[in-house]
């Protein structure tokens, strides 16, 4: 039998939400690859990987983060597009350094060094 949409019934998107807060970076983009409803509703609030670029944290799954840990490395350049954004932890030479963007208000907790 071939499963579709149709085929079984959606959790309420919190339910996915809440699981997707325990799995790893890669396993949280396979899961918004399931379906396009999931793709659309599901965010993810706190990230931290090496691999990340700007061109990673500019895309519609992140925008609601809340949290990112960015330390060592130079390929994020801005945060500004961020504006849910309260905790930055960008250390070690860090191109994303928020003294370079002058928003320094609406973080919580910045960690730069």
């Amino acid at each position: 039998m071939k499963l579709n949409n149709n085929n079984y019934k959606m959790f309420p998107i919190e339910i996915y939400q809440l699981i997707i807060k325990y799995l790893s970076l890669r396993d949280k983009l396979k899961f918004f690859e399931l379906n396009k409803i999931l793709y659309n509703n599901l965010k993810i609030y706190k990230l931290y990987d090496k691999i990340i670029t700007q061109c990673i944290i500019e895309q519609k799954k992140f925008s609601e983060l809340i949290k990112l840990y960015v330390f060592r490395n130079k390929k994020i350049k801005s945060v500004n597009h961020l504006h849910k954004l309260e905790v930055l932890d960008c250390r070690y030479n860090c191109a994303s350094h928020p003294r370079r963007n002058n928003k320094f208000s609406k973080f919580k907790n910045i960690i730069c060094r």
